[in-house]
């Protein structure tokens, strides 16, 4: 017998164990499928990595006014401590010769009532302004100017914030009011939100490695953090009722400033839960661009930002990648969060949009007009001041938006879940071939 016909009659033999074996085969194949299925990994980046990428491409302002009048040397001493208070910040120091350039578009943050040069004026991206008085004037000496540079860029609870974001997955601001009451019941809401978000964080896209932080600013702190609260449109002489302000990445705030009866559970949670979502999700992007307070951050703290979050936030490359996500999705430009149908997270096939156009240079608030909540991602509610567009609105009788603690804006949906439950069916149905083919091997 040649061994062409051995071979035929080995498999002739054998051929129930040939189709047990091929059959297990199939299933293990099968079930390694539905395992890689179920653990596909989503987008490597989550909406808490983007807060730390500083996209800005209009960032805070801090002018300096000069005029004939004031010290020669004073506009170089301004630049070269301004260069050493302000560095790793998103302030940008600007000297603005008055006389020399009366055309010059920036004199329009400048208050025409000034006459004491050195002027300072905070320019924030939303084109809101803040003067700073300068002892001293043009004989100013370099200690004031640090002094006033110091208390621009940082405070007690902008440094606290700053540190508990690069650790948690995001920091609940409480600004308290003047009633106990209701300052209370605001911080129990704050607690509760944290502890169910707490209890669910092992089911976010990313890992982080503590829950979200809690911080308090009673009324005493106010003048000390009145720059904090100039940044988010919140006028510290107009807090009737608690605030609650949710912060992540670098000193960004998710969505809009709540306030009284705004401040829910459901509402807390839904921002916090959005912190931890995918980058990719079908979130609106606009509750992932609130306003950035203006900080410094130090060379240590970048260190161990690339550390925990695995890139460089500075990298050109990852900022590129980063603004290509922030300008897909939905995009939602000045309409209200509570007119747009809910959304839902999980994968979509979209198409690219075009760079969203930044904001036109509009003449700046100045003291004393600019709202308590204003500036916000969508419009205040209930109990704070209504914004100029919805204050026309009402008067031409149009309806005017319901209130932001109403219906929900979007439903989470983690986007691992249909993933996964496609790679369970598959892994079942590999382990019930397999188990079918061992009963007929049999």
């Amino acid at each position: 017998m040649n061994a062409l016909s051995f071979q035929c009659l080995d498999l002739h033999k054998y051929r129930p164990v040939g189709r047990a074996v091929t059959a297990r085969i199939v299933g293990a194949v099968c079930l390694f499928l539905g395992l890689g299925v179920s653990v596909a990994p989503a987008c490597r980046y989550n909406v808490r990595d983007v807060g730390f990428v500083d996209l800005e491409s209009s960032p805070y302002r801090l002018f300096c006014y000069v005029d004939g009048s004031t010290e020669k040397d004073m506009a170089d001493r301004f630049g070269a401590i301004a260069e050493t208070e302000l560095r790793g910040s998103n302030i940008r120091p600007i000297v603005v010769d008055v006389a020399g350039s009366p055309g010059r578009p920036a004199l329009r943050y400048l208050s025409p009532a000034t006459k004491n040069f050195p002027a300072l004026v905070l320019v924030s991206p939303a084109k809101r302004t803040m003067p700073f008085e300068l002892r001293g004037g043009a004989a100013a000496t370099d200690e004031t100017l640090r002094d006033v540079l110091g208390k621009i860029v940082s405070s007690p609870l902008r440094r606290e914030i700053a540190e508990k974001a690069m650790d948690c997955l995001g920091v609940v601001l409480i600004v308290e009011g003047p009633n106990a009451e209701e300052n209370r019941r605001a911080n129990d809401v704050a607690q509760a939100a944290i502890r169910q978000v707490s209890n669910q964080m092992h089911a976010l896209p990313k890992a982080v490695s503590r829950p979200p932080a809690l911080l308090k600013m009673d009324p005493a702190q106010r003048e000390g953090e009145a720059v904090l609260l100039w940044s988010m449109g919140i006028e510290p002489d107009r807090v009737k009722e608690p605030l609650a302000l949710v912060f992540y990445g670098r000193g960004r705030r998710m969505a809009s400033v709540l306030s009284g009866k705004e401040i829910t559970r459901k509402m807390l949670e839904k921002f916090l839960y959005a912190i931890g979502a995918d980058c990719e999700c079908t979130l609106d992007r606009s509750w992932m661009r609130g306003e950035m307070m203006p900080a410094r951050w130090t060379h240590r703290q970048m260190e161990k930002l690339s550390k925990e979050l695995g890139f460089d936030p500075e990298n050109p490359l990852v900022k590129i990648e980063m603004g290509q996500i922030l300008r897909q999705g939905v995009q939602s430009g000045n309409e209200p969060p509570e007119r747009r149908a809910p959304v839902k997270f999980g994968y979509r096939e979209i198409k690219l949009g075009s760079i969203p156009s930044e904001p036109s240079e509009s003449a700046p608030a100045q003291g004393g007009k600019t709202p308590c909540c204003g500036g916000g991602i969508h419009p205040p509610g209930p109990g704070t001041a209504a914004d100029e567009t919805n204050a026309r609105r009402q008067k031409a009788g149009g309806e005017a938006p319901p209130p932001v603690g109403g219906e929900d804006s979007f439903e989470l949906l983690n986007p691992l879940v249909p993933i996964g439950v496609a790679g369970a069916v598959v892994a079942v149905f590999g382990i019930g071939f397999t188990l079918l083919a061992r009963r007929r091997g049999k």
